[in-house]
């Protein structure tokens, strides 16, 4: 929990104290070519595109409503909502939550952007803290319960965990300089945790970071904890929170928010969480607290029970593709019922135990065992069945472990999250800003207000004309002229889905913003596009022709390529086919983590990184090391995906049209972020190259096309070759 200001007054109440009263420089001052940042900041270049977005950003604090930004590469996008915010937060008080979906951004905003901020401008008196899930921190009394557990008795580097506990201020896993593998053993979690009654409480490092956050006007948050917390407040809407309440919301890299808030509001359940849960309780068996043969049942039935989905390997539906047969749903059926029947059973022996002990460390341990096993119970539960009131589907996933250890996974996802996010944040929170370098398609943000819920909605009676509500909203764009984009009326969620039912609320209309880049895209970019590249559908011929294509370009750009590939398959096909066809060194996604992978392509210089999904967005490498990027064919999501073809399919059945309203804006998004990865600076300079005919040869090549960065387009290699200086 990085503290950055001095440490705020404590509060009692929800919200932290309205910062001092003094007059604020107006926001075009602030951020003017000779204003107080531009003295404080290095490196602090006024650009116009920034002011417009934090006009933007400004209007939707001040109206109370949702904003839509897209700003370009190079804009200064953080710095542009953190500037309003800051003043809106001086002026009126509350809290607002900053939410990214990278920890590389996180760590921007907490260590770099906003202590700069706030040392520039001390008159503002905010104070902001980072906010993690229970996961990040050590729990002093799982720590205490696992020093009596076998594989931790002579461990030096369990020793050497202890120790840090002991010094460490923030409890932090960040903070480790060492890996321990045993983490999940002693982190918070919520079947463990017993707060305030917990004999740890005064020293807990996760109830420390979350007093902390109470007393704090910017918190900075990820959009898998900010999900997490949304989902909760919807069971339980006068529960416990894991964010403290606020008054205004941003999330940058908003183009993950549908697919995080997809993943937090369903459900998962895999094959290890049984073994999990039987080995964290074995001590207790051999203590005498637990019959052993109940732990070696469980084992078996988990087996019993996924053994059909591991050996089919994947599916887009369990119940349409696996259990076909009415035979195989009531096998089904009846295995999952005797599990949860086990698993039941093992939490009240756990609770016969806790009860049954005097020593406080095992009489808490069992006590987390038995909620633990409650829950899996009802997960697998409610992952296994389906409500005719449900907008979800199931399918399941298996995948191999390093060690070839097969694991499977049963989910189930919503189809739409956009109800939820209504209800949730929308209807209770309307100074929500949605911004990010990708976020609109066509030139519009009609598939974004969709997806996130934040289209007019149908109610029973009109909203008064004070209100303001409904109507038309307008999209800025970078050129500065304005055009209509009409949301057309939708039905409200049914009860249950999420909505507010026949409560007359209607969405107000966004404040909508696209803003491009201020580089110089005529100039220092060169967009290739090859013609003579057979399509992507004959798997084996276009392989070899991409393979062939990728030497070529290499050889021109003097290595400093990313190549990016919409599949592990084309990867690994491509990296064996060009291995020993260049001197330039390979990095190929796999071969160490993702970090490491980029700095080593960085001290190169010259090398070629081969990379897929997380490569296409997020990699800074800014100078001569990248000039060259490389994507292997248009981005549309696999046809195997099982989210993305449950949704087409529901798109259709409906009398929509899958491909134009769900699957191309989705693909236009992902090429803007591979286009994106090139020029990171004014004086970065290079070639993005497209390897697909498509792009010529179908109508929707144009739809593509438009959506790129304003920069002069070439099907010759001669062209590539001169732009190198090399011809």
């Amino acid at each position: 929990m990085p503290i950055l200001t001095a440490d705020p007054p404590a509060q009692t109440t929800d919200h932290p104290p309205r910062a001092a009263s003094q007059r604020l420089p107006r926001l075009e001052t602030l951020l003017g070519a000779n204003g107080p940042l531009a003295h404080a900041l290095p490196g602090f270049a006024h650009r116009p595109q920034q002011v417009d977005l934090a006009k933007a950003v400004a209007a939707s604090l001040r109206e109370g409503r949702p904003c839509l930004a897209e700003a370009g590469t190079g804009t200064g996008k953080t710095l542009a909502y953190l500037v309003p915010i800051a003043l809106w937060l001086a002026k009126h008080g509350g809290r607002a939550v900053i939410s990214t979906h990278t920890l590389a951004l996180q760590s921007q905003l907490i260590e770099r952007d906003i202590p700069a901020l706030f040392a520039a401008l001390p008159e503002l008196d905010l104070h902001a803290a980072t906010l993690k899930g229970r996961s990040n921190f050590v729990c002093l009394q799982d720590l205490e319960g696992a020093a009596n557990d076998i594989w931790a008795f002579g461990d030096p580097i369990f020793a050497k965990l202890q120790r840090w506990a002991n010094e460490t201020d923030s409890g932090d896993v960040a903070e480790l300089d060492f890996t321990f593998p045993q983490w999940s053993e002693v982190a918070a979690n919520q079947d463990t945790c017993r707060g305030r009654e917990c004999r740890f409480y005064d020293r807990c490092f996760y109830f420390k970071a979350r007093k902390y956050a109470e007393n704090c006007q910017l918190l900075v948050v990820n959009h898998a904890l900010f999900m997490a917390d949304l989902r909760l407040k919807q069971a339980n809407p006068n529960g416990p929170t894991l964010i403290p309440k606020y008054d205004a919301v941003v999330f940058d890299e908003a183009h993950h928010v549908d697919d995080i808030a997809t993943k937090a509001f369903g459900l998962e359940w895999g094959s290890r969480r049984v073994p999990q849960l039987v080995n964290r309780t074995k001590k207790l068996a051999g203590d005498g607290l637990i019959d052993p043969n109940s732990l070696a049942a469980l084992d078996a039935l988990n087996q019993s029970l996924l053994d059909p989905f591991l050996i089919a390997g994947k599916s887009e539906d369990f119940t349409d593709d696996l259990l076909r047969e009415e035979a195989d749903r009531a096998d089904f059926r009846e295995r999952r019922d005797e599990m949860c029947e086990g698993l039941n059973t093992l939490a009240k022996d756990l609770i016969a135990a806790a009860d049954k002990t005097k020593d406080a460390a095992t009489k808490e341990r069992a006590t987390g065992l038995a909620r633990t096993a409650t829950r899996v119970s009802t997960e697998l539960q409610l992952v296994s069945e389906s409500r005719a009131d449900e907008d979800a589907f199931r399918w399941y996933q298996t995948r191999r472990l390093k060690g070839g250890m097969a694991v499977a996974q049963l989910v189930k996802t919503p189809l739409e999250v956009a109800p939820m996010l209504q209800s949730a944040l929308l209807d209770e929170v309307p100074r929500v800003i949605f911004t990010s370098a990708t976020l609109a398609s066509g030139g519009n943000f009609d598939y974004v207000k969709k997806r996130l819920g934040l289209v007019a909605r149908s109610v029973p009676s009109p909203p008064s004309p004070s209100e303001g509500r409904g109507g038309r909203s307008e999209v800025a764009t970078s050129s500065g002229g304005r055009s209509d984009a009409a949301s057309g009326p939708l039905p409200l969620p049914s009860e249950g889905e999420g909505g507010r039912g026949g409560e007359g609320y209607s969405a107000e209309p966004p404040v909508e913003l696209i803003v491009g880049s201020p580089f110089d895209y005529g100039k220092n970019c060169l967009l290739y596009i090859p013609r003579h590249l057979g399509p992507p559908s004959s798997a084996h011929e276009y392989t070899e022709q991409v393979a062939k294509e990728i030497v070529s370009l290499v050889e021109l750009a003097g290595g400093r390529t990313f190549a990016l590939f919409t599949s592990h398959r084309m990867l690994h096909a491509v990296h064996e086919a060009i291995w020993d066809k260049t001197d330039y060194p390979i990095f190929a996604q796999g071969e160490m983590p993702p970090a490491r992978l980029t700095d080593e392509f960085k001290k190169a210089g010259n090398g070629i990184l081969l990379g897929t999904a997380s490569f296409w967005e997020g990699v800074d490498v800014p100078g001569d090391a990248l000039s060259l990027v490389i994507m292997d064919k248009l981005p549309f999501a696999t046809p195997d995906a099982p989210t993305e073809r449950a949704r087409e399919r529901a798109i259709k059945e409906a009398g929509g049209n899958a491909f134009g309203e769900y699957s191309l804006p989705r693909a236009q998004i992902r090429l803007k972020q591979g286009f994106g990865r090139l020029l990171r600076t004014v004086t970065d300079r290079g070639v993005v190259a497209i390897l697909d005919s498509r792009l010529y040869t179908k109508s929707y090549g144009r739809d593509f096309l438009r959506d790129l960065p304003p920069s002069p387009r070439t099907d010759n290699i001669e062209s590539v070759a001169r732009f190198f200086g090399g011809g």
